[in-house]
């Protein structure tokens, strides 16, 4: 199991020190951007602990990881809680109507709204694009303006190409579901539940207030989609203040709906004053000058060890890495290859991500119907691979179409020696299996691996070379990813090449 080691520091940098006197002087919204390993989460508890007297404070997580963490290491402070937003609008909407948690509320109503009898793909595609839209367009979503909504899920691959869809189906069609779900989703006293997305979409479409608070701090906001940012802002008491934390470098999750600019765009609209922490605790001198090439504004701390920065090819990752090192890929496929190799040679690893384990056979289950033949199977998923990445690229959705790729690289490299495609399950289901509670050699992609480190990271350089952006947001993004995979090193840092036979 991969534990995140928590470093309590108990010195303060002068940037902490600037960060800890806007907490105690009571006046003024703040934005802290906060470089990785550079002590936020003790700046921010610092920060609480000497906020004005007789005020309380919220602090708001984007997952329940960091609420945890934070609920830990506030635990005995008086007028102080923690929890994600998402546990906020759940509160909120509670206080209007008692509610249940649905995650399959969207489809649930798609199928009342449109007709059971309808087919189950449009249906589904329905239920994905009113999720996104509450939590990515909210402010369109209440207004019902389909054609933002309709961008939404262009950007996010949600829509069906039209040559794809059943007859009588189109796009206009299926953005009219859109808004019947939107629109019902509103009414929680029609089901009394809400779906994930409608615990923050619930509260901003009825204009409820959460309990207020005087003091609000929103950690990792560069992760947050609109909703959340959205909902932050409302638990903020007539009169108090606002810290937004984050790390706009640390921004990778624009495919998951979080908001492009989140960081700017709230310190723009609020007006606040901006603190910077640049000074890492975390990273060995050596891996924090290669950071800084695509971060300048990342230095070391004073007497920081000096650390490895290295070369080597595949056969010595496999020969050489360590229960507890982190191999880290930009796509799922080659982190299978990898640890099929290191389990070949006698060393325990597995691969982050049981979720991805459970898309891959449901893919495989869905292509598999009716056969138990590998090579039957690889003729559909070919043909499914190349039909998804065209109808993803005619729609500029260059994410979904590398997605797709991925899953069939990714099965492909599993199903080395395997028999058949119960064989294949089966081994999926063990490579991703979490390990026993002793360490392994961690095979994870970056995404995966955002918020956790490691003494010795192994970075399978080629992975991150292929992806050519085809936008300037898209470029941040991947130099983004870069910076997130050096800065999960503590002490050494391996870029890792194919041998010529990988190849």
């Amino acid at each position: 199991m991969i534990v995140r080691m928590i470093v309590r520091m108990t010195t303060r940098t002068p940037e902490q020190e600037a960060v800890v006197e806007h907490f105690r002087s009571g006046e003024g919204d703040a934005l802290v951007t906060a470089r990785a390993g550079t002590g936020k989460t003790s700046t921010i508890i610092w920060g609480v602990q000497v906020r004005p007297a007789r005020t309380d404070a919220t602090l708001c997580a984007f997952n329940k990881r960091i609420a945890t963490e934070l609920v830990e290491r506030t635990k005995g402070m008086p007028g102080v809680s923690a929890l994600t937003l998402h546990g906020i609008g759940l509160r909120t909407v509670n206080r209007l109507k008692r509610v249940e948690p649905d995650r399959n509320r969207e489809i649930r109503l798609a199928r009342e709204l449109i007709g059971d009898q309808e087919p189950k793909d449009m249906l589904t595609a329905i239920a994905r694009i009113a999720n996104a839209g509450k939590e990515v367009a909210p402010d369109d979503a209440i207004a019902g303006n389909l054609d933002a909504l309709e961008r939404v899920a262009l950007d996010l691959g949600l829509l069906p190409a039209e040559d794809d869809m059943p007859p009588g189906w189109h796009t206009g069609r299926i953005m009219a579901g859109v808004k019947r779900v939107i629109e019902r989703s509103v009414d929680v006293s029609h089901d009394r539940s809400v779906s994930f997305a409608d615990m923050l979409f619930v509260p901003l479409a009825q204009r409820l207030r959460p309990a207020p608070s005087d003091l609000v701090v929103v950690d990792e906001a560069q992760d947050m989609n609109l909703a959340q940012l959205r909902l932050a802002v409302r638990v903020r008491r007539a009169g108090g203040r606002i810290v937004v934390v984050g790390d706009d470098r640390q921004a990778i999750y624009a495919f998951r709906g979080a908001a492009p600019g989140a960081l700017a765009r709230v310190r723009d609209g609020l007006g606040a004053i901006e603190h910077r922490l640049t000074v890492t605790h975390r990273c060995a001198a050596r891996i924090v000058a290669e950071a800084a090439r695509i971060v300048p504004d990342f230095t070391a701390a004073p007497g920081a060890p000096e650390g490895i920065v290295r070369n080597a090819m595949e056969s010595e990752l496999v020969a050489g890495a360590e229960e507890g090192d982190f191999v880290l890929s930009r796509v799922n496929a080659d982190l299978a290859r990898v640890c099929l190799a290191l389990l070949r040679a006698g060393k325990r690893a597995r691969v982050v991500g049981k979720d991805i384990a459970a898309g891959l056979i449901k893919t495989i289950r869905r292509l598999s119907m009716g056969t138990d033949d590998l090579l039957e199977l690889f003729r559909r998923l070919s043909a499914w691979r190349d039909r998804e990445v065209s109808r993803a690229l005619a729609r500029g959705a260059e994410q979904a179409a590398q997605m797709a790729t991925d899953t069939v690289d990714t099965i492909a490299a599993i199903s080395e020696d395997a028999n058949s495609v119960r064989d294949l399950i089966a081994r999926i289901e063990d490579l991703f299996a979490e390990s026993d509670g002793r360490d392994v050699i961690y095979c994870s992609t970056v995404h995966k691996a955002k918020g956790l480190e490691a003494n010795r990271v192994w970075m399978l350089v080629e992975t991150f070379e292929r992806t050519r952006p085809k936008t300037d947001l898209a470029a941040v993004e991947e130099s983004n990813l870069r910076y997130v995979a050096i800065t999960r090193a503590r002490r050494e840092l391996v870029y890792v090449y194919p041998d010529k036979e990988t190849r």
